[in-house]
């Protein structure tokens, strides 16, 4: 690991043009002279510990990629960087950087990637973002914007990722959304949207993950939702949604996460929810949904997590296939629920006028308590509440890390891969296991490689994990499979090996079986 600073005589190296010293321990400032680096086409100097502003001199660079990401950087963007005509990549995210946006980056017409989130960036966004035409990745969240999301932004059509989470932005989401045709990832979560939800969302085919948690969206939720086939995350909590949860979602074949817990639904659990295969975790709480749970729930086999609890159902709690996991906390705050998993039994003989007597005689009797014991609950779920809200910004702001084992995979990223695959869709699935789904990934200029998304997204020992995979992939074997890298991210932790095109040794053992 280098330690030191950046030496002002750096430039001397007339013959360097590829600069990259990341994940050292760099201290000091980037030399003012950093400007006469003339040939310098690569610089990145990220996960550091530099410190200081950004240099107005490091606009007279002609780079493709600049990163400084982070570091201890303080002050202002310089107005020079959108100048540097050439940028393909520039991420300065992750630092202290303050003030507004530079309109000058709009001036960035070869930019596919620009990161600049994890600072303290105030004022609105830009309009002149909107003419960057060849952007992939725009990542502004975890700042202090504020005003509107400018309708010019949303125009930009080969925009893959728009991450403007953790800000307070203002107003509501720009009905023309659907004219980035290419969105696979939009996250608004924690700003102060209003409104309703765009109906125009239906015609993004290529969208895979959709958070408007954390905002006041009002009105009902769109049907046409429904009919985005490709989507895995769907998370709309904490808003001031009404109305039923569409039946249509039972559309959503690629659904693995939905989310619409604090909010104002009525009505019931649409039955068609069962149809979600690949369903793996459905929190509904804290809603005012009444009537059954749908026995078609059990046919979600892939259901592992549950939360229906602070409604108004009834009845008993289904007993058939992965219901038996789910604990009571999954079904509290439902007074006419009853079933083995909340202790009681469901007498139907019970004459009504029975129940109510009883009822009425225990408030009698223990009035006082049960205050006490409600004050209690509300408490805890005010404190569980605000645990839940720091819980899920840590996850949105943990970074992915890439770590890689072999050659093949050096001039890749993982956003890389991920576009490739579009966010790991189903449709590049060739294979289950016991501890993971298995992908294929063709990337340019390099063999397919194999990916496998594990199963346990949560180590416990992140060091340990690591430190094995690095073990597995200095071994070099003819009768084993080369692991060429792996990746820790927020989706879930990626194993990438040499894919074998004619399968594995089980289908020769017993014959080739057919994913379906």
């Amino acid at each position: 690991m280098l330690n030191g600073t950046l030496s002002p005589d750096i430039c001397q190296l007339t013959g360097l043009w590829y600069f990259d010293v990341r994940g050292n321990n760099l201290t000091g400032t980037i030399p003012d002279s950093i400007g006469n680096c003339t040939n310098f086409d690569v610089l990145n100097l990220s996960y550091n510990q530099i410190s200081g502003e950004i240099p107005y001199n490091i606009g007279f660079l002609r780079l493709s990629t600049l990163s400084l990401r982070g570091n201890r950087l303080t002050g202002k963007i310089p107005e020079v960087i959108g100048l540097m005509q050439a940028l393909g990549n520039l991420d300065l995210s992750e630092n202290k950087l303050i003030g507004p946006i530079p309109p000058l980056l709009g001036n960035l017409s070869f930019i596919s990637k620009l990161y600049l989130h994890g600072n303290m960036i105030t004022g609105p966004i830009p309009p002149e973002l909107g003419n960057l035409s060849r952007l992939n990745y725009l990542q502004l969240n975890d700042n202090k914007l504020v005003g509107q999301i400018p309708d010019e932004l949303v125009k930009l059509e080969h925009l893959f990722q728009l991450n403007l989470a953790n800000n307070h932005l203002e107003g509501s989401i720009p009905l023309n959304i659907s004219s980035c045709t290419a969105l696979n990832n939009f996250n608004v979560y924690g700003n102060h949207l209003s409104g309703s939800i765009p109906l125009s969302f239906s015609s993004l085919q290529s969208l895979t993950y959709l958070n408007l948690s954390a905002n006041n969206f009002k009105g009902s939720i769109p049907v046409e939702l429904g009919h985005i086939i490709n989507l895995d995350t769907l998370n709309l909590s904490h808003n001031s949604l009404q109305g039923p949860l569409p039946a249509e979602f039972g559309n959503l074949k690629s659904i693995q996460i939905i989310d619409i817990s604090f909010n104002h639904l009525l009505g019931s659990i649409p039955p068609e929810i069962g149809q979600l295969q690949n369903l793996v975790s459905l929190i509904l709480n804290n809603n005012d949904l009444r009537g059954k749970i749908p026995d078609q729930l059990t046919n979600c086999l892939s259901l592992n997590f549950l939360n229906v609890s602070y409604n108004n159902l009834s009845g008993v709690i289904p007993l058939m296939k992965n219901f038996s996991q789910f604990s009571a906390d999954s079904f509290i705050g439902n007074p006419l629920l009853c079933g083995n998993r909340l202790g009681s039994t469901c007498d139907p003989y019970i004459p009504k006028s029975r129940v109510v007597f009883s009822r009425a005689a225990v408030l009698c009797l223990v009035g006082t308590i049960i205050l006490l014991v409600l004050v209690t609950v509300a408490l805890y779920i005010s404190s569980q509440f605000m645990k839940l809200i720091k819980g899920s910004r840590g996850t949105e702001q943990g970074p992915s890390i890439l770590v890689i084992l072999h050659m093949s995979l050096a001039s890749h990223t993982i956003d890389d891969i991920m576009r490739v695959t579009e966010n790991l869709s189903e449709k590049y699935i060739v294979g289950y296991g016991a501890s993971g789904t298995v992908y294929k990934c063709v990337l340019q200029n390099s063999r397919p490689i194999a990916i496998k998304r594990l199963y346990n997204q949560h180590q416990h020992n992140s060091r340990e994990f690591e430190t094995e995979l690095e073990t597995i992939g200095s071994i070099r074997h003819r009768n084993l499979v080369t692991l060429y890298g792996y990746a820790l991210t927020p989706n879930g932790n990626l194993l990438f090996y040499d894919y074998m095109e004619n399968g594995s040794l089980w289908d020769l053992l017993h014959g080739i079986f057919t994913y379906n």
